[in-house]
């Protein structure tokens, strides 16, 4: 009686265990757009419908949907897919890494609607692995407008852009009326600024 109890008691253990290493562990996410908000960290915009890609032993595909998506600061994924009929715009509101660390291929691949970096906001990209870009855009945004601003850096062991695909920081640089070479005056005439020579 005592050994069977004893077995039992194991058993429950076992699962108990077995449940937390599943919650806790890697995750495949494939992008649903079921709670229609548009934010990466609604749950409910994942298939698995608890969590969202958070980790290096991650994975998050985007193969569908035309809504524009929040990706929040500071993330680290395993793997990011983003292609098929995806046609919107996925904006980073902060650093976006993309990590061999939990066993992932660390890539990137974009082959489908946009990925921009947060505008008037740190944000790097950082991709251990290839950064792909299929026919689709990548776009880099200012930091800050003050001063001499900073820029963003976009880093990977690999960078691929096929025919169609661009990855470019056109018109987003500084606002109007900033940054070096801004000039003097009111804006009804003045001198440029100076570039050497």
């Amino acid at each position: 009686m005592i050994r069977q109890e004893h077995g039992h008691h194991l058993a429950v253990m076992a699962l108990v265990l077995g449940l937390h290493a599943s919650a806790g562990g890697a995750a495949e996410f494939v992008w649903t757009d079921g709670a229609g908000d548009g934010n990466w960290t609604t749950p409910g915009n994942w298939n698995i419908g608890s969590g969202y890609p958070d980790g290096a032993d991650d994975t998050a595909t985007i193969t569908n949907s035309s809504r524009a998506i929040s990706v929040p600061a500071g993330l680290t994924v395993g793997e990011i897919l983003i292609g098929g009929t995806y046609s919107g715009t996925n904006t980073l509101t902060g650093t976006l890494t993309v990590s061999t660390a939990g066993g992932k291929s660390g890539s990137l691949t974009l082959n489908a609607g946009m990925l921009q970096t947060a505008k008037d906001a740190a944000g790097d990209i950082a991709v251990c692995n290839t950064f792909a870009i299929g026919s689709a855009t990548g776009v880099v945004r200012r930091t800050a407008t003050a001063g001499n601003g900073t820029g963003k850096t976009v880093t990977a062991a690999s960078l691929t852009i096929a025919a169609g695909g661009a990855l470019h920081a056109d018109s987003e640089g500084f606002a109007v009326g900033n940054g070096p070479g801004k000039g003097t005056g009111d804006g009804n005439g003045g001198s440029g600024g100076s570039h050497g020579g």
